[in-house]
């Protein structure tokens, strides 16, 4: 056996057994950004047989300080596939599998089948929920974080009977929004890559049939005071997916208000972008239609319920959460665009 390898043999838990139970592993990681880069350096140089990168995002400048595994001059360029290269260039005796498009509710079941664990490393709600309810008709185990500032999560999930799912404690996906974002809040590099580490431990543990976070245990860290909570949640009855009668039957990751660009043509909308002037002034919106009311200023009192609107901002997630919470006052003409400018952008570009 390669010496590639030679200090994690010397390991009890380990041996050459144990390494060969990791080469015919194969382990999928959703989002290849702060929680991804860590993860993936650490599976690959463990010898993770076949690992798989799902990420449809390109590296922004802003991106770098908390993404180790890219170069400044990467900028631009898809990240699965910049990705794949690097862990590849690391270790040579693994096979890296490279999916450079966002998971959705069409492919996730697809992508899920030929992998034993899913890593997920997505920062988003409606990303989390649909890789828990994924891997929940998959029969797949996930290793899940996500982080706060200077703090974050945990958990491991095993497809047993018992075992609660993240419907068991929030039965409907959160509004994004609700919690900030990186950009919105700010994050130090050191936070995503203590957190992925985490990840890429309980897959490598998992994979060598070592004991791993119990399933209905959310391990909680905060990184300023290194004090660690751990919260315990029972599998509930009532859970809308893995209850005793559940409501959710099939994969469904957008409501009938969430338009994407390629489908804008179908649709006689007014569209209007709720970016901060500062970002108008940078990145225009493309379109001849186009009001700009920025979201610290929008006033519903405004809109003519006469009117179907499309709300738009950078990446979709502020139109998202403006939008559900318009409609949830009984606003049924407010429409949000998936993915926001950037993706729209890209379409524009690709025709």
């Amino acid at each position: 056996m390669t010496q590639y390898y030679s200090r994690q043999i010397r390991l009890p838990e380990v041996r050459e057994e144990g390494q060969e139970l990791l080469k015919n592993s194969k382990c999928l990681v959703v989002g290849a950004g702060g929680l991804g880069s860590p993860a993936l350096l650490y599976l690959a140089a463990a010898g993770v047989g076949t690992v798989g990168i799902c990420d449809g995002d390109t590296l922004d400048e802003s991106n770098l300080h908390r993404q180790p595994l890219y170069r400044f001059e990467d900028l631009g360029k898809k990240k699965a596939e910049l990705a794949k290269k690097r862990i590849e260039s690391l270790n040579p005796f693994i096979k890296v599998e490279c999916h450079p498009s966002h998971l959705t509710a069409k492919n996730a079941l697809s992508l899920f089948e030929s992998y034993d664990l899913i890593l997920d490393c997505t920062d988003n709600f409606r990303a989390k929920f649909l890789i828990n309810d994924a891997a929940y008709f998959a029969k797949k185990a996930v290793v899940r974080a996500s982080i706060y500032q200077f703090e974050g999560q945990l958990q491991t999930y095993i497809p047993e009977k018992s075992a609660p799912c993240l419907r068991c404690l929030w039965e409907e996906t959160p509004q994004e929004g609700c919690v900030g974002t990186c950009q919105e809040v700010g994050v130090l590099g050191p936070v995503p890559g203590y957190f992925g580490t985490l990840q890429a431990m309980e897959a490598i543990k998992y994979f060598l049939k070592m004991p791993t976070l119990p399933s209905h245990e959310i391990l909680f860290t905060d990184l300023v005071y290194h004090s660690k909570q751990v919260l315990s949640f029972s599998k509930n009855k009532e859970c809308p997916l893995c209850g005793e009668s559940p409501r959710i039957l099939h994969l469904v990751d957008k409501s009938d208000w969430e338009i994407e660009s390629k489908n804008l043509n179908d649709y006689p909308f007014q569209w209007i972008d709720i970016r901060e002037e500062e970002e108008t002034c940078q990145a225009p919106c493309p379109g001849n239609n186009v009001l700009t009311i920025p979201m610290s200023a929008f006033d519903f009192r405004n809109l003519d319920p006469q009117i179907s609107y499309l709300l738009i901002c950078q990446k979709g997630k502020r139109s998202h959460s403006l939008a559900r919470a318009l409609r949830a006052e009984g606003l049924s003409n407010v429409y949000s665009l998936i993915g926001g400018s950037e993706e729209l952008v890209k379409v524009l570009l690709d025709k």
